[in-house]
């Protein structure tokens, strides 16, 4: 199947309309409209977000298989709720297993979607599209952060100024860590560190580690 073919099945079957993805992607209807002929296909960057808007991977969209299994319907949402997808790749807040680093572009797996009403941030959050949750593992954070919290992520914020935590890669796994730019060094230098003493703090080239995100909240159904 063609890219117009998959994008008009895909709009059919999950009950959007050009408008209403023209809306989500922030983009004129002529570019959907445009789309959904065939006359014209997104780059890459254009057809992340479009794959995210409709809930689906790029291979979905851009599949040749006539055969593939059908799309399943999510839960219809209204103007008032938001989805913030939960990514299963388990941040180590302690020495890490190797990851790729956290980057929002559908790498990882989505194991659950959270609706939330958009008001739920309040008007600390206004763009909600970059926010990600993870479950996270190990005892280095504690006891901020427990094993087994999940954390809510901005994947827009990829540090390292203001300090803070973040998830990022430092060359061992995808970790959670408190991270802080020391001043008047050069090359650019983090001291990399933990909340629980028991871990020793240690500092790292800016140029050797991948931020994925800063961390904005957590919760905690204790």
């Amino acid at each position: 199947m063609s890219f117009s073919s998959n994008l008009n099945r895909i709009m059919a079957i999950l009950g959007v309309d050009q408008s209403e993805l023209s809306r989500r992607l922030k983009v004129s209807p002529q570019a959907v409209h445009q789309w959904c002929k065939g006359t014209t296909r997104p780059g890459n960057k254009r057809a992340q977000s479009l794959a995210q808007a409709l809930g689906i991977t790029l291979d979905e969209l851009f599949s040749e298989n006539t055969n593939d299994p059908p799309i399943k319907r999510p839960v219809a949402l209204d103007d008032a709720s938001m989805i913030i997808p939960e990514l299963d790749i388990n941040p180590q807040a302690g020495f890490g297993a190797e990851m790729p680093p956290l980057n929002g572009n559908g790498e990882h797996t989505v194991i659950a979607e959270w609706i939330l009403p958009k008001g739920f941030f309040g008007k600390s959050i206004q763009d909600t599209n970059h926010l990600r949750l993870l479950e996270v593992r190990g005892d280095s954070m504690q006891p901020d952060y427990m094993a087994g919290d999940k954390v809510l992520v901005d994947i827009s914020q990829k540090g390292p100024t203001p300090p803070g935590v973040y998830v990022l890669w430092d060359g061992f796994g995808l970790v959670l860590k408190q991270i802080e730019l020391m001043v008047g060094r050069k090359p650019p230098t983090i001291m990399v560190s933990s909340i629980n003493k028991n871990y020793a703090a240690y500092e790292c080239l800016l140029e050797d580690v991948s931020i994925g995100g800063r961390i904005i909240g957590r919760w905690d159904w204790k």
